[in-house]
């Protein structure tokens, strides 16, 4: 009995070392909603929300967010960097609200999809990154959304004081 008392202390030894030398885990995204705030001449604003998860016994902190925008058509509306901030908790949900604003390729393209008559489905895909001095990692995300035809038509209306030049106010006589 006295001799498995040492194999049993070494064996519990060797157990926590391992668990003390495990590989943190990155965090998971869980995209919950995209929400447009905005649509002007110049962009389309949107505002994210994404259910993000430490499962690590220690806190992480969310740096910074890509994000790229991209219309049904296919048209990118580019790449969109945010620096914010955040610290996770270990093993408690934690709701992030990023707002993003990705520019129109120029007014013509408000236009066209303002007389289409339909409703503009994007995407949104990108990471965040999470870092820490025990953990640093991209994550990668998509979440959908949808510009609505009042939405669009608005801004196009609101694009025309805008313009280099005066519109008429009334018909000749």
């Amino acid at each position: 009995m006295h001799s498995l008392r040492p194999l049993a202390l070494l064996l519990i030894a060797l157990a926590l070392a391992f668990v003390a030398c495990s590989k943190p885990k990155p965090p998971t995204l869980v995209p919950k909603a995209v929400q447009v705030v905005g649509v002007d001449p110049q962009g389309l604003t949107v505002e994210m929300t994404v259910e993000m998860t430490n499962p690590n016994g220690f806190s992480v902190s969310v740096q910074s967010v890509k994000a790229r925008v991209v219309l049904a058509d296919g048209s990118d509306l580019g790449e969109v960097n945010i620096v914010q901030a955040i610290t996770l908790p270990p093993s408690t949900p934690t709701l992030v609200r990023v707002p993003m604003t990705a520019r129109w390729s120029g007014v013509n393209a408000l236009g066209a999809q303002a007389l289409s008559g339909k409703d503009l489905p994007f995407t949104v895909t990108g990471t965040v990154g999470i870092g820490g001095e025990k953990l640093s990692v991209d994550v990668p995300y998509s979440v959908s959304g949808v510009v609505t035809q009042e939405q669009l038509k608005r801004a196009a209306i609101n694009s025309l004081g805008k313009l280099p030049f005066a519109l008429p106010t009334a018909a000749p006589r």
